[in-house]
């Protein structure tokens, strides 16, 4: 019984992801597309150019764009324009909860005579703090301290569990300590430790890689009690699987204090479970999806008028996905065991080339 639910869920999700896939590659091909024949051309806005004032030029680039951007959002589907504007509506109120600066704005930015640089608007420019970053930070900071920085003392161990000196094929589970690391890093590398890196610097210069390695380094023991609890806290199914995550160690953990922190276990559990679908569905399949087809795209020059190749990326990316999730965490641990070491030796070998090539200009950034 539990594994034909196991086998109807896992298609369920695929169907999901196939869709999404399609969906986000087509997302991709449509801000690709050119400008319609109505829509001003290149020559004409040169002619425009040779013409008119700078201002002027600005101005009706301007209301062109307004325009092409109201066009755009006439001509997106009932259900898409009611989509948007009701996750629009939990982004807005999510935001305020978590993306408010707990600093209040009191950390001024200056210029370099020393007075205080203003945005476009001539309002003062300040260094914020987010609550969920400081929330975090500072979290990670005290499990450090409050492990006796496990972080570095066991480091070592941590090597010697990966290489697999620790496992026995009596141990309960499904996958090895190595697969476990994998299926866990196939997550995170490409929109966390590229795209995310890389927006980061952008906003906020060569201090951002400072502070991500700060944060990273007391992040560890922030993890090093996600994984414990996990351990602590599992469920073992009938058929041999095991069930664990942060939504079974928060109801089962806070069960054990009290039927009242039972009741507030449960509901942050359901609460944990729904947002992470939504994150996993949102980010770890629509973004990814959208910027895989986004890059074949230039690589190859397709038409960005024809849909069908961003519906055929989709769905191709998503039989692939496919064949991986449907085999269970056993699959997934076989497969991410063999792409994510290349992967990350891809991606070491890139960066560093990337370092040598601007040699000359590491000494600036530091």
């Amino acid at each position: 019984m539990i594994q034909t639910h196991s086998k109807r869920a896992s298609w369920i999700c695929f169907l999901l992801i196939a869709s999404l896939f399609a969906g986000a590659t087509n997302l991709a091909s449509a801000e690709d597309e050119p400008p319609t024949p109505n829509a001003p051309s290149k020559d004409n806005a040169a002619k425009d150019a040779d013409t008119d004032t700078n201002a002027n030029t600005d101005t009706n680039a301007s209301e062109n764009a307004d325009a092409d951007s109201d066009k755009k959002e006439d001509e997106q589907p009932a259900l898409e324009k009611k989509l948007n504007a009701f996750f629009g509506e939990i982004n807005k109120g999510v935001g305020k909860v978590i993306y408010w600066d707990v600093l209040f704005g009191a950390v001024k930015m200056k210029n370099e005579d020393g007075t205080v640089a203003l945005d476009e608007k001539g309002e003062e420019k300040t260094v914020g703090l987010l609550f969920i970053v400081a929330f975090l930070g500072i979290g990670s900071i005290f499990f450090t301290f409050w492990y006796g920085w496990i972080n570095v003392r066991g480091f070592k161990h941590a090597i010697n569990v990966i290489r697999g000196k620790y496992d026995d094929p009596n141990d309960e589970g499904e996958i090895s300590h190595f697969q476990a690391l994998t299926s866990a890093l196939s997550a995170t590398i490409g929109l966390g430790n590229i795209a995310g890196v890389a927006i980061a610097v952008k906003s906020g210069g060569p201090g951002a890689v400072f502070w991500m390695i700060f944060l990273a380094v007391f992040g560890m023991s922030a993890k090093f009690s996600e994984c414990t609890l996990a351990q602590m806290f599992r469920k073992h199914n009938p058929d041999g699987s095991i069930s664990g995550g942060p939504m079974y160690y928060i109801d089962m953990g806070l069960k054990e204090k009290g039927p009242g922190w039972a009741v507030l276990g449960k509901i942050l559990a359901v609460l944990f479970a729904i947002l992470v679908m939504l994150g996993a569905l949102g980010g770890g399949n629509m973004f990814q999806a959208n910027q895989s087809y986004e890059a074949f795209q230039n690589a190859f020059a397709l038409d960005a008028t024809n849909e069908w190749y961003a519906r055929g990326f989709g769905i191709i990316m998503a039989m692939m996905v496919g064949v991986v999730i449907i085999g269970g965490i056993k699959r997934i641990g076989a497969a991410t065991s063999k792409i994510v070491p290349l992967m990350c030796g891809i991606y070491g070998i890139a960066s560093l080339v990337m370092i040598l090539s601007n040699a000359q200009q590491i000494p600036s950034v530091i």
